[in-house]
């Protein structure tokens, strides 16, 4: 059991790791009488190792029986086989032998020197505390407070500042509420998340902070001015055991364990590896970061010093589903998603479309539904939902059900349903200075690029735009702080803002060119090439392409590099351009029009006026700004609305593409209000 660090008068109590649990135990209580030399200062914290969070405790071992008769001689290596054997609920060394041994049971037995690690949940750290997160049970007792909280985040922000809550009772995904206690029972369908300690993060480890101790045994003379430093010196050093600053701005790295106890000292012991994790949005794809992990699999062999160059290689090469950062200047790409935890390692994973709307970026799936509705509301079209799920905390993402049918749902996890799209609602996102910037409560970045700090957010993202090293901001209290890099660790009471990638302004124009309408679109390409024959001019690849049924368009790659696409699977690339195959083109009274069988107009008529001839129909339509194309249905014509095509049977449309121009044998597509870049 362990409770806060400071900041509160009363202990925290964890409970045992299965069944009912009681008692209060009051976290870093040193023992302050005379002791034996061979006893060390009585200490309790949670730390991470593994995955879990860990209850330690000096001068007591668990007893009541071990897993196995194995022993081991270091604490990570019976700790790491602890987190892999389900039977085993903590560790126990003794001095006597030096040796580690895995327990099968919580009960705890007096012994000088003798230390243990029960094990408690899985880790989650979030807002500079770890919690320990246990599945299938529930808190006991009286609520801190009647709020429910519809996220897991907002519900322990709220809990580790409130001197009442202990824990965080989970009854569904959009169903949280604070807990006094942290006594725990059974309960199938439930879980909770009981608060630990305050622990900082550097290069992917944990160190708790324990104020009045230090580890005995320095790992050298040097002293480090800053804490950042220091933690980042030990990080980098396989035999540092943990900091602790011994007086303002000093801070030494430890090499022993024996805790000791100095009421000017705080102890930061080093743990084990804990995760960070975080989205962002770049040229319209959704990425996660997840530190200290890499991925695996080579994709082109090469090595990119840069963030911005990795994540562009990224998005143009269809076999990279996301790359590795192993220093600032290190990245490399992968074939593969799997990822294992790497101290100093930051994973980048590849996911689906992004979309940036009412302050929200969102994740878009394919052939997936998302479970539980917030509301029995439904909406016509994405804009008017995700505007409706933006200002509702209990809405988690959008699903495509029908035509004109968006629902709200309460839930993130997704099944798959055949004809269905889904948007996950991921973190808050806006433009600036034609960037985007994700926000990240609770989290801020592991370094900072200096110690200058900014009045507003403005100042400091314009500073971050000019700086290469900077990855985002850290708002502190009322300042604000560039970020060094990208990697993060969790933090109480701050907010980072990750600098994700450009706006995308996407531009759509028509040109006219061998009987086709054709609709360049950028910035994108065609997600498959028809055939690797590279074309050296625009005009040679559309010939090729209007004259070859399964082709669909062509991409431009780069200067004097085309190529034919197929399929109707589009993705970003930055710099390039695609001109689909739109449809049939015929000019008349200076407009191309695009006409499809068996499609209607999105908007359907106009009017019901009908006309005998098309001749009439395109005049009528070409005086009328409102008309976006002529439908033709049982030998009659109509003036139809809406901006795109509709699969409609028995329907032939000509769509009013564009004002056009004939001259010197050319066609001369007009367009106000653009300029060529």
């Amino acid at each position: 059991s362990s409770g806060k660090s400071s900041g509160k008068s009363s202990g925290k109590s964890s409970g045992k790791s299965s069944g009912k649990s009681s008692g209060k135990s009051t976290r870093s209580t040193a023992t302050k009488k005379k002791s034996t030399a061979a006893k060390m200062a009585s200490v309790s914290y949670t730390m991470v190792y593994g995955g879990y969070s860990w209850g330690y405790k000096t001068n007591i071992i668990l007893s009541g029986g071990y897993v196995s008769k194995t022993t081991y001689a270091t604490k990570a290596k019976a700790l790491t086989a602890c987190y892999k054997n389900a039977k085993c609920l903590g560790v126990s060394y003794t001095p006597a032998d030096k040796k580690f041994r895995l327990n099968k049971a919580t009960k705890e037995k007096a012994h000088p020197s003798g230390k243990h690690w029960l094990k408690k949940g899985t880790s989650y750290t979030y807002g500079g505390r770890v919690w320990s997160q246990k599945s299938g049970y529930q808190v006991t007792g009286a609520k801190a407070a009647t709020t429910k909280y519809t996220d897991v985040d907002s519900a322990l922000a709220a809990c580790a500042a409130s001197d009442d809550c202990n824990a965080v009772n989970k009854v569904s995904t959009s169903e949280l509420y604070l807990m006094k206690k942290s006594t725990v029972e059974v309960k199938k369908g439930r879980s909770c998340y009981i608060q630990g300690d305050k622990v900082g993060q550097y290069g992917g480890y944990s160190y708790t902070s324990l104020s009045g101790y230090y580890y005995g045994g320095w790992l050298s003379s040097t002293q480090y001015k800053t804490y950042t430093l220091a933690l980042k010196a030990c990080s980098s050093n396989t035999k540092c055991t943990g900091v602790t600053k011994i007086g303002t701005g000093k801070f030494k790295l430890n090499s022993g364990s024996t805790v000791s106890a100095n009421s000017k000292y705080t102890l930061y012991p080093r743990g084990g590896l804990s995760d960070s994790k975080y989205y962002f949005s770049y040229a319209n794809t959704v990425f996660s970061a997840h530190a200290p992990y890499a991925m695996s699999g080579k994709v082109d062999g090469k090595t990119y010093t840069t963030r911005t160059a990795a994540l562009d290689a990224c998005v143009q090469a269809t076999k990279c589903l996301g790359f590795t950062q192993s220093s600032n200047k290190k990245f490399t790409l992968n074939s593969s998603k799997t990822k294992t935890k790497t101290a100093g390692n930051v994973a980048y994973v590849k996911h689906g479309r992004a979309m940036v709307s009412n302050g929200y970026m969102w994740q878009e799936f394919s052939g997936t539904a998302l479970k539980g509705t917030a509301t029995t509301t439904t909406y016509k079209t994405f804009a008017l939902a995700a505007k409706a799920c933006a200002s509702n905390s209990a809405c988690k993402g959008v699903t495509y059900v029908s035509a004109k049918k968006f629902q709200l749902n309460s839930s993130k996890t997704r099944v798959t349903t055949k004809g269905k799209i889904c948007w996950v609602k991921r973190g808050k996102t806006a433009a600036y200075k034609s960037f985007y910037w994700t926000q990240n409560t609770g989290y801020k970045g592991q370094e900072y690029v200096s110690t200058t700090s900014y009045s507003s957010l403005a100042a400091a993202q314009v500073k971050c735009l000019a700086t290469a090293a900077c990855g985002g901001v850290t708002k502190a209290s009322s300042k604000y702080y560039l970020n060094n890099y990208h990697t993060l660790a969790s933090s109480s009471g701050t907010s980072v803002y990750i600098k994700g990638g450009e706006k995308i302004e996407q531009v759509t124009v028509y040109l006219s060119y061998k009987s086709y309408t054709w609709k360049m679109r950028s910035p994108w390409q065609f997600a498959a090439k028809l055939t690797t024959k590279k074309y050296t001019s625009r005009n040679a690849a559309l010939k090729a392409c209007a004259s070859n049924a399964k082709c669909m368009g062509i991409s431009k790659a780069g200067s004097k590099e085309y190529y034919l696409g197929k399929g109707t699977a589009y993705k970003p690339g930055k710099g390039m351009k695609i001109f689909i195959k739109y449809g049939a083109m015929s000019t008349y009274g200076g407009y191309s029009w695009t006409s499809k069988s068996d499609y209607t107009l999105s908007g359907g008529y106009l009017t019901t006026t009908a006309y005998t001839t098309k001749a009439k129909a395109l005049t009528a339509c070409k005086g009328n700004s409102k008309c976006k194309g002529v439908i033709l249905k049982g030998g009659k014509y109509y003036l139809g609305k809406g901006d795109s095509f509709k699969s409609g049977s028995g329907y032939t449309t000509y769509k009013k593409t564009s004002e056009i121009k004939s001259l010197n044998d050319y066609y001369w597509t007009v367009y106000s209000a653009l300029i060529p870049l």
